[in-house]
């Protein structure tokens, strides 16, 4: 029983999903606080089943909502970390509408094409560049002067 019980928590504890180890922790402090408070083991099972899933998904959502928060204040930072010539080169793709901009439009940037491309923002297609989709994303708020309103 001692090994079971040891597995059991060697499972939670290497669990990388955060909202799962909460949920976990969460539904066991609830239920164990029925047990205590009532000596009823079939009060304990029905609020562990029951508080389980709620606590998961909102565990879920809170999780979601940091991540999101913490993604987008790093692609916040990266983007003020542009020079001058960059976020030019980046308003001519938000003044054209897109991600992708052919050779033509943008043969004048060389210097900032290559150091967006070091920078892993910017690939180099068949016939043109395309921008990362978070970066474009983003230069569109920022820049909402230059977006083509659709």
């Amino acid at each position: 029983m001692e090994n079971t019980i040891t597995d059991f928590f060697k499972i939670i504890y290497s669990e990388n999903d955060f909202s799962r180890g909460l949920a976990t922790s969460f539904s066991g402090v609830i239920s164990s606080t029925i047990y205590i408070l009532f000596n009823d083991i079939v009060l304990t099972l029905l609020s562990l089943i029951i508080v389980y899933p709620i606590s998961r998904l909102l565990f879920l959502s809170i999780n979601k909502v940091y991540n999101q928060k913490k993604e987008n204040k790093n692609i916040e930072n990266f983007f003020n970390s542009f020079s001058i010539q960059e976020e030019n080169l980046i308003q001519e793709f938000v003044k054209s509408g897109t991600s992708f901009l052919g050779y033509n439009y943008i043969n004048t940037y060389q210097n900032e094409l290559e150091t967006l491309k070091n920078r892993g923002i910017l690939s180099e297609a068949k016939n043109g560049y395309q921008l990362n989709i978070k970066v474009f994303d983003k230069a569109q708020e920022v820049y909402k002067d230059y977006a083509i309103p659709f």
